[in-house]
């Protein structure tokens, strides 16, 4: 359960509390990228609390910050000079990160008054809302970490996936908004199809998107953007159910 809320913190942390003018502004400025990494320090602490004593919990907190501020500042450098393997830098970024907390949440030593505290608030406030979810709460925990991964994360790896076979010239802010959109909820409904054991379904949901675009698909260069996006967005939906499977 520490590794899956620490990867929870990292996620809110790295993606859905730093804006997008903060993510441009940080390869310029040293004092974003702190800004982003203090926020970042923030979340892993409020969930080291509940694992360790404040001490040891602020301790995590620090190390958390200070990998961060260093892992990132190796990235923005990489991106600068070969930015054609953004995923790439991308990927590693990720995967340093993760390492980092799983080697933190081996090291936090267990459920402390405050996590104790916290996890029987939590519990029974979803038991008042989904009774009969006593007892899985970390399959709960693993869904929520997962679906938030599909939603922004999943979509930077699409973006910067068909980014590397070249950049669409002639999209409008609007429209490739909307395309993010439909991304995130295509993954997310493919996800929870997987999860009530109906993923043939997942069919539908992409025979309408094909329906939607259907004029544009016979622009070639289009047509081929929009297969690779959706083959990996429908592909990463699935990965995560299948790591989903295997760790329940």
């Amino acid at each position: 359960m520490p590794a899956i809320l620490l990867l929870l913190a990292h996620i809110a942390g790295d993606f859905y509390l730093q804006t997008r003018r903060m993510a441009e502004k940080k390869a310029q400025s040293a004092g974003t990228l702190l800004l982003h990494s203090g926020i970042y320090g923030l979340c892993i602490l409020l969930v080291a609390l509940c694992f360790g004593t404040p001490g040891r919990a602020a301790l995590a907190a620090g190390i958390a910050f200070a990998a961060h501020f260093v892992i990132d500042c190796a990235k923005l450098a990489l991106n600068r000079k070969y930015p054609e393997r953004q995923l790439l830098w991308f990927a590693l970024d990720q995967a340093l990160h993760a390492a980092v907390l799983l080697a933190l949440s081996a090291w936090l030593p267990g459920t402390s008054r405050i996590g104790a505290a916290v996890g029987a608030a939590l519990s029974g406030a979803v038991a008042a809302v989904l009774p009969g979810t006593a007892g899985h709460e970390r399959r709960m925990a693993l869904a929520v970490l997962l679906y938030l991964a599909l939603w922004t994360p999943a979509g930077v790896v699409v973006r910067l996936t068909l980014d590397a076979f070249g950049k669409q010239e002639s999209t409008a802010g609007e429209v490739a908004r909307v395309g993010e959109l439909i991304g995130k909820l295509e993954r997310a409904v493919a996800f929870t199809l997987c999860l009530l054991g109906a993923p043939a379904s997942i069919a539908f949901v992409l025979t309408a998107k094909s329906i939607a675009r259907f004029k544009q698909l016979e622009e070639k260069g289009f047509a081929e953007r929009y297969l690779i996006g959706t083959l990996l967005s429908v592909s990463l939906a699935l990965l995560c159910y299948a790591a989903y499977q295997k760790a329940v």
